[in-house]
């Protein structure tokens, strides 16, 4: 995944130094997203993958949804991510979310 980070998305070794699970690279993914599609709005959603992270365990993980619009980018960070369909589900309502009320807003 790393490797299509530098490779696909352009990103640098710097930019990806702590890993994908960053606000800063979900927001670099989405702005790449809607420049190089040449769309309105670039959505990304990173997070953690790791399999014993559940929205009731111990360790619920961390997730962000970045929107990237021209002339500005939002990042949310969610307190859960893993790989049951529950986080999955939670995780995508609320990146689309970001997008209704961006639409919302216009």
């Amino acid at each position: 995944c790393i490797e299509t980070a530098r490779e696909v998305l352009g990103l640098s070794d710097a930019q990806i130094e702590g890993g994908l699970v960053q606000p800063q690279v979900a927001s670099l993914i989405a702005e790449h997203i809607r420049l190089a599609w040449v769309t309105d709005l670039g959505l990304a959603v990173m997070g953690s993958m790791e399999p014993g992270e559940t929205l009731y365990a111990a360790t619920t993980g961390t997730s962000f949804a970045a929107l990237s619009s021209p002339g500005d980018t939002i990042c949310h960070s969610m307190k859960y991510g893993g790989t049951s369909e529950l986080a999955r589900q939670w995780v995508s309502t609320r990146a689309l979310d970001l997008v209704r009320k961006h639409l919302l807003s216009q």
